[in-house]
């Protein structure tokens, strides 16, 4: 018996079983779970955030969290040292 679902099959049988909206409780647990407070960056971010597949797809939703690309301003760097000499031959 093969009990593989491929994209397009049966989604009448999903959307019966998985709801399409997010339900009151969800919401609620995820303002509950509070903001992760980045003082760098200057804002909050929830810690839990509810994201649609579609959404995200379509571009109308997107994940909130700081920007740890800005890794020069979260990270110290190690100070670069010139010896002022070429490196020597192992053999």
């Amino acid at each position: 018996m093969n009990n593989k679902l491929f994209f397009g099959d049966n989604l009448d049988i999903l959307r019966e079983h998985i709801a399409d909206e997010t339900t009151r409780p969800m919401k609620e647990e995820a303002v509950s779970a509070g903001f992760y407070d980045a003082p760098r960056f200057g804002a909050e971010y929830p810690k839990l955030q509810i994201l649609t597949i579609e959404g995200l797809m379509s571009g109308t939703e997107r994940p909130r969290f700081p920007d740890l690309t800005l890794g020069r301003s979260t990270f110290k760097r190690a100070a670069v040292e010139d010896m002022g000499a070429e490196q020597g031959k192992l053999i």
